[in-house]
């Protein structure tokens, strides 16, 4: 996880604990709390039960709780998930884990839909998941531990769809050559992705340097920077199904060579506009972490384009293996040049 991301949601964890005791829901103790993370063996009604103890304590008030005490607590258990200190383990793991946790939304799609069984585990789950933005929406704090809260609920909701996307695409392509391959694009794409949500979160800090705002904002990069990965991987799903080709608007490489000189370009003239006024109006410790966190930024940039290339080069061999075996009837990684696309347009946002 980005450096600067994870001091400020473990900032919000600590303040969130000390305030709980107000609007939230009142809980159990922290060991009790971890004790309801869903587990492989867990069934919708297991899951529900325990809530009979724990009551949600970091989503939800005590009016959306019981206006839907189930879902609030499936959605607060994915929530409890992503933010533990053991996430992410191996894929393979984590795909288990997910896997499962699909099969418990689907029961709950089940119990509140019951004409509806003929639908597939992807199809329920994202109904599922849709519903539970809903509810987080309905809950949204507008103080920064709030927003950061908010942000980081959104964010576990993002990535279960891309662990649902990633399982749905393995079961499409029933071939181990390139369900080796898509979990090597997988952790290519992670190494990249946290490199780059890296270098947004520095020039952010940068640009709002001693700013609470920090906090929302790189919360809410991570959210958007992953649903873009989403967006552009549901393209190559429906790619592989036939429901539509592989054209994109912007050539993949170019959309690299777009976003490296943005963030190049965007560092440079952040810490051209700020550096003056942090060396003038900054206590020597706060002008000490700002060249910290500048030098620092400034490798990322660095780093980056290396692992962006690596990435590539496991799709160009994924997408020799989809041609090959039928599953695609040309390159379908151009598709992504829209998550490049929107990456640069999240911290245009910003600064």
């Amino acid at each position: 996880m980005n450096i600067y991301l994870k001091s400020i949601l473990c900032l919000s964890i600590i303040l969130l604990v000390g305030c709980s005791a107000g609007s939230k829901s009142q809980t159990t103790t922290q060991e009790e709390a971890v004790d309801t993370v869903i587990v492989v063996e867990d069934s919708l009604e297991a899951v529900v039960d325990s809530g009979s103890v724990y009551v949600p304590e970091f989503l939800f008030d005590d009016k959306l709780v019981m206006s839907n005490r189930a879902l609030a607590i499936l959605i607060d258990s994915l929530y409890m998930y992503v933010r533990g200190e053991g996430f992410p383990a191996k894929l393979n793991t984590e795909e288990k884990w997910m896997r499962n946790y699909r099969r418990i939304l689907c029961e709950y799609y089940d119990a509140h839909n019951p004409d509806s069984r003929n639908l597939s585990e992807y199809v329920k789950t994202d109904s599922v998941l849709n519903e539970g933005e809903r509810m987080i929406e309905k809950d949204e704090d507008g103080g920064t531990v709030g927003m950061m809260v908010h942000n980081a609920a959104l964010y576990s909701i993002t990535l279960c769809r891309e662990y649902s996307l990633l399982s749905e695409m393995k079961e499409l392509c029933d071939d181990e050559a390139v369900r080796v391959l898509l979990d090597k694009e997988w952790d290519a794409y992670k190494k990249m992705y946290d490199k780059a949500l890296d270098v947004a979160c520095g020039i952010t800090v940068m640009n709002y340097w001693g700013g609470s705002i920090v906090g929302p904002l790189c919360s809410y990069n991570r959210n958007e920077m992953a649903k873009a990965r989403v967006e552009a991987y549901r393209d190559v799903l429906s790619v592989v199904k036939r429901e539509k080709s592989a054209n994109a608007d912007v050539d993949l490489n170019g959309a690299r060579d777009n976003l490296i000189s943005f963030y190049s370009d965007t560092f440079d003239k952040t810490y051209a506009n700020v550096k003056e006024w942090v060396d003038e109006e900054s206590t020597e410790e706060s002008k000490e972490e700002f060249y910290k966190t500048e030098k620092q930024t400034r490798q990322d940039i660095k780093a980056l384009p290396a692992l962006i290339n690596e990435w590539i080069a496991v799709w160009d061999k994924l997408d020799k293996e989809l041609t090959e075996k039928g599953y695609s009837r040309c390159d379908v990684k151009h598709v992504f040049s829209t998550m490049f696309i929107r990456w640069k347009d999240v911290l245009n946002e910003d600064v």
